[in-house]
């Protein structure tokens, strides 16, 4: 495991918009990097009890072929229907039951899903937020009323 150097130096820290153009991490801000591999930024406000965490993919719209035009949209609400070992009401439930609050967004590089939640339930958030990113599932009647709500008939073929 990594954490940045006495001056904050990490590489691609741009990426997260937590650095100065120097390349330097923000005051209050810190990366670090797991065994695996995976890189965690964060930024320290002790005067606030909650957390906010995510995982941003580095996969967003400029990615999309042309033939599944609107795909990362689908995804950003998808991925919180249901996983291998929830369905889409058990998973909302246990959201809300720790006062979780947790959605998806996408731009043009990326692809972004977030929670929030009070400090002394991140735990719990981190279990079912890591069940939502290792095991999604998108059953296709959840499928159907993403695809009915924004009014498009927006299919892809499996390959």
């Amino acid at each position: 495991m990594s954490t940045p150097d006495a001056n904050g130096n990490a590489a691609n820290a741009a990426d997260t918009g937590a650095s100065h153009p120097n390349g330097e991490l923000a005051p209050n801000y810190f990366m670090h990097t797991f065994a695996n591999g995976l890189r965690m930024v964060g930024q320290r406000m002790p005067s606030l009890a909650s957390v906010t965490f995510g995982v941003q993919v580095p996969a967003g719209i400029r990615e999309e072929p042309a033939d599944r035009l609107g795909l990362t949209y689908l995804l950003s609400d998808m991925m919180f229907q249901g996983t291998e070992h929830r369905n889409v009401r058990q998973l909302t439930e246990e959201f809300e039951d720790i006062g979780a609050r947790k959605g998806g967004e996408n731009a043009m590089e990326y692809g972004r899903y977030t929670a929030q939640i009070v400090g002394n339930r991140f735990d719990r958030a981190l279990d079912l937020f890591a069940d939502v990113m290792l095991h999604p599932t998108i059953p296709d009647d959840e499928f159907n009323q993403i695809e009915t709500l924004y009014g498009v008939g927006y299919r892809y073929s499996e390959t």
